[in-house]
């Protein structure tokens, strides 16, 4: 017993030597098996040294410890290189120490490296199992192996007394020793096989990651597809539209598939930017045509609802930036988005200034709105993805102000918001830019319509693609401008058309059958094509619209870009731009008028008669009768002291529809204005009701005089 607590103490040491071998096999990971095998081999010797610097005197010139455990596993952890390599340091040690034991304690070093040697040849051919138990019987039976040793000790006598009386402290030195040596290592192989395991997770992650990506990708293209037929015959119907209720119709439902491709473009570039270092491509661009193209796709939206769409600014006209144009231009289409998503009444507005800096000029682009607003809770998450900043009655997938700050990132510039409930929003971006001064086209001032004509008469454009609706979209926007039309099915049709002449330009498809776009378009602009086919205008008209699919196009020799669902503005613009068409301001372009709700008439005649064409005259009087009374019932909750502000939200929410309806504007957007103000966090209060009943006086008085006509006039 004298012994256990000092040898206890000596196997405890092993844990050190653990560590050194777990540092050591570190570093000898990913280098050849020969080296790896001497470092290991190094390592454990070092380790049966270590624990012999405190050994365990208990005779003259005899010590005991636990040196054979790193010894009799080095041949199962590195093979017979790093079993012969651990021998030496505590052969070498024990020699230097001396005494009458040093022969014994040399030779069974070389017992025990042989005796792990073995065990190593076992390992290979066979698995155990119960791996601890067949160690512990492995390290017994190489102690008993061992134990003969003690035969060179210098008398029998001495010998028999030795192993007799020590040799069951020597096996269960050894087997402990051997036990916990190798529970350590086992502990410390199991951390690597997990970490190594992470990182095959993360690999496959990635790679998952990768495939999302794709089908996100291929989704979109399949979902642009009816996309471009709803959007594209939506103006159609428009630029025929005789009804202006139909027009209406037609505004509501294009302005539904914008929404819709907005969205599906926003989760498309959420997907790309998502574990993926993207990098600002800067090129020379023209702000006021990248802020116009970005209002483009709200100035219907905003006209529906009756807010003011527009630009303050006067010195940008015709200005030419070095930014990340399309980058840009999707930050501020989300940017927008927001701004006239959340106005019911008053304006959005964009503001663009250069300003100097220490570093260089400053492109500040500026959208304020009058809408809702948003507390400090909402600001402090807007950049977070999925975080949406209005209320769940409006739509959105809560991406869009996460791409913004994601883009703004790439490009080196800041964003900044600004706002409070009931008091609107301001966005602020600060881009790093170089100015290049006026284009030598001056550019039409942003927000002009536009007038299209034919440079030509009847141009004739080829239409590639291998959708038959996208081709007829695309003929009927061509159509109606003076265009004249043919169409292709693949590449090698459109190759054998280009070649056979008679077309000013082509609208190629990318993804088609036989021969995709790109293809056709590379072995058109060959240097064995003749002209003028092998200079005739190429526009890529795609689903596919990531910064990758857009330099493909170009790099085949395209002109130009479009992305489906095609927009009937950009499909004229990107002719101009080839020269098939010319743009100039409309005859018939005025400013913008005050579209406020205080400016709105109380009344509008035009809402009211189609409602007329849908409800027969005693119905409609009826339906005006009970508008009063209802409008009457809930301006007086409005009012009401006692009523709560939800009260007062769903009485307000219900005159939106009502008033709506029956073609009273000014009470139908005031109530929408202060619903979501309340559904905002700000108090209604008694100036705001006064100013709701100043609304329903007259507009009650609208009701009694349409009802004083009786049934026939109306």
């Amino acid at each position: 017993m004298e012994l256990l607590q000092p040898l206890i103490t000596n196997i405890g040491l092993l844990a050190l030597a653990a560590l050194v071998y777990s540092a050591t096999r570190g570093l000898s990971d990913g280098i050849n098996p020969l080296t790896r095998s001497l470092i290991l081999g190094i390592a454990l010797g070092a380790a049966s040294a270590l624990v012999m610097l405190f050994p365990i005197e208990f005779a003259p010139g005899m010590i005991f410890d636990a040196r054979a455990s790193p010894i009799l596993l080095s041949g199962i952890l590195g093979g017979p290189v790093t079993a012969l390599i651990a021998a030496i340091p505590p052969m070498a040690l024990r020699a230097w120490i001396g005494g009458v034991g040093a022969p014994t304690g040399v030779i069974a070093m070389v017992v025990y490296a042989l005796c792990s040697t073995i065990a190593w040849y076992v390992m290979q051919r066979r698995r155990f199992d119960r791996p601890m138990l067949a160690l512990l019987a492995y390290a017994v039976v190489s102690t008993l192996v061992c134990l003969p040793t003690m035969l060179l000790l210098p008398s029998l006598d001495l010998a028999l007394t030795i192993m007799t009386t020590f040799g069951p402290v020597l096996l269960f030195a050894n087997a402990a020793g051997v036990a916990i040596f190798g529970l350590l290592i086992s502990v410390e192989n199991r951390r690597r096989e997990i970490v190594a395991s992470l990182k095959e997770s993360e690999t496959a992650a990635q790679e998952a990651l990768q495939v999302r990506n794709r089908f996100i990708a291929m989704m979109s293209h399949e979902v642009r597809t009816p996309l471009n037929a709803i959007l594209g015959f939506a103006q159609l119907l428009r630029s025929d539209a005789s009804v202006q209720s139909r027009a209406e119709q037609v505004d509501r439902l294009s302005v539904a598939a914008k929404t819709l491709l907005r969205m599906i473009d926003d989760i498309l570039h959420a997907s790309q930017i998502q574990g993926v270092k993207e990098e600002a491509v800067v090129a020379p661009c023209s702000l006021p045509k990248l802020i116009d193209d970005a209002m483009g796709e709200f100035r219907t939206e905003a006209a529906l609802k009756g807010i003011d769409l527009k630009v303050a600014g006067d010195g940008i006209a015709n200005l030419i930036v070095t930014v990340d144009g399309p980058r840009l231009q999707r930050c501020l289409v989300n940017i927008l988005s927001n701004s006239v998503k959340f106005t019911e009444q008053g304006h959005v507005t964009v503001a663009a200034v250069i300003d100097a800096a220490a570093q260089g000029e400053v492109l500040r682009l500026t959208v304020t709105d009058t809408g809702t607003g948003m507390d400090e809770d909402r600001l402090a998450v807007i950049f977070e993805p999925f975080e949406r900043i209005g209320t769940t009655s409006i739509s959105g997938n809560g991406l869009g102000m996460a791409i913004v700050h994601a883009g703004v990132e790439v490009m080196g510039g800041t964003v900044h918001i600004t706002s409070a409930p009931g008091a609107g929003t301001t966005v602020t971006l600060e881009i790093p830019t170089t100015t290049h001064g006026p284009a030598e086209s001056p550019a039409l001032p942003v927000g002009t319509p536009k007038d299209y004509t034919l440079r030509k008469t009847a141009p004739r454009i080829l239409v590639v693609d291998d959708i038959e609706i996208n081709s007829d979209v695309a003929c009927a926007l061509l159509e109606t401008i003076g265009c004249e039309t043919a169409t292709a099915a693949n590449g090698a049709d459109a190759m054998a058309a280009v070649r056979a002449g008679g077309f000013d330009a082509v609208l190629m498809d990318i993804e088609m059958p036989v021969m995709d776009g790109l293809e056709a378009t590379r072995r058109l602009r060959a240097p064995d094509t003749p002209e003028p086919a092998r200079s005739i205008p190429i526009i890529a008209l795609t689903a596919y619209v990531s910064r990758d699919d857009m330099s493909a196009c170009l790099d085949a020799g395209m002109n130009g870009y479009l992305a489906k669902p095609v927009d009937k503005e950009a499909l004229y613009d990107a002719l101009a731009r080839v020269g098939v068409l010319q743009v100039q301001a409309a005859q018939d372009a005025t400013p913008a008028a005050d579209n406020r709700p205080s400016g709105e008439p109380i009344f509008s005649q035009e809402r009211f008669d189609s409602l007329t064409k849908l409800i027969p005259g005693e119905t409609l009087a009826m339906v005006l009768q009970q508008a009063a009374s209802e409008i009457t019932v809930l301006g007086a909750k409005v009012g009401e002291p006692s009523a709560d502000q939800e009260e007062k939200r769903q009485a307000l929410h219900k005159l939106v529809s009502i008033a709506g309806n029956i073609g009273l504007l000014r009470l139908s957007g005031l109530s929408r204005r202060y619903q979501e103000t309340i559904r905002a966090g700000t108090p209604f209060v008694e100036e705001n009701a006064r100013e709701v009943a100043t609304v329903i006086e007259p507009s009650l008085a609208k009701l009694a005089e349409l009802q004083s006509k009786g049934p026939e006039s109306v």
